[in-house]
């Protein structure tokens, strides 16, 4: 979801792991760090967990980052927390495989101690790699509800490399700064969090949120609430169906108009 929600979770952050890999960005680069947020300026970073996403002919390296402290806690919690990553990065390459012919950059998360008031993840696209960002919220976040929305964001980076049109530019990335591609784009993100996360309940409030606005509201105003479109697209014509749906409406004249089609 972008620029949302996010608990910090710092507190699974563990001890230091390897240094980032070359094919990745550091954090001291002047201008790195501001790629995620404009507000962050160069320093050291710490790689807390690196793990793959794999799907038919792909692989993509992601890798998790908090900022560097120079006397980390070794906390119980980290170990769980990196197997969970991993078991979704399987997942997420499953779920690629369901879609057909998708791509996915190289991917770098920064759980960021930065407090946004209400946004609470966002992802920005570069030429290397794809940047995402969780920003820390008054509250804790369940594990469960990081994992769905880290699929989410995982799904605009793939949005960006496969889906041409599917993917809000950067300049456009808070919640006053809406554009006519919003309800496809977050709304089949949303499908995809579910594809990945079977059994989740953690997009309810948003479905809950499309059966409130459906009576009086147009579909082409909503955004993450749209996922209740895609998760009705996908029982009917499949995961490939929604892939097809999103390559004509992001490609053709007259966008919306093809809602019906």
């Amino acid at each position: 979801m972008r620029f949302r929600f996010v608990a910090c979770l710092l507190m699974l952050c563990g001890l230091a792991a390897a240094d980032p890999a070359l094919a990745f960005g550091r954090c001291t680069d002047p201008g790195y760090l501001a790629g995620f947020d404009e507000s962050l300026t160069p320093r050291p970073c710490r790689v807390i967990h690196t793990t793959q996403v794999r799907w038919r002919g792909g692989t993509a390296d992601v890798r998790v980052i908090v900022d560097y402290s120079p006397t980390p806690a070794l906390d119980a919690g980290h170990a769980e927390f990196a197997r969970r990553v991993d078991e979704l990065s399987t997942r997420v390459g499953r779920a690629m495989d369901a879609m057909g012919d998708l791509q996915l950059p190289p991917v770098t998360v920064f759980l960021s101690n930065i407090d946004y008031g209400g946004f609470h993840a966002g992802t920005v696209d570069g030429p290397s790699e794809c940047k995402v960002i969780f920003f820390k919220t008054a509250d804790e976040v369940p594990l469960e509800r990081f994992l769905f929305t880290y699929a989410h964001e995982l799904f605009h980076c793939i949005q960006s490399r496969s889906l041409p049109g599917t993917y809000q530019s950067p300049e456009a990335t808070r919640e006053d700064s809406r554009t006519e591609v919003d309800w496809w784009m977050e709304g089949s993100a949303e499908y995809f969090a579910y594809l990945a996360n079977p059994g989740s309940d953690e997009g309810q409030p948003f479905i809950a949120e499309f059966d409130e606005r459906s009576p009086d509201d147009s579909l082409l105003e909503m955004d993450y609430a749209a996922g209740v479109f895609f998760l009705g697209l996908g029982h009917r014509r499949g995961p490939e169906g929604v892939r097809a749906f999103l390559r004509r409406m992001a490609t053709a004249p007259g966008r919306d108009a093809q809602l019906a089609a």
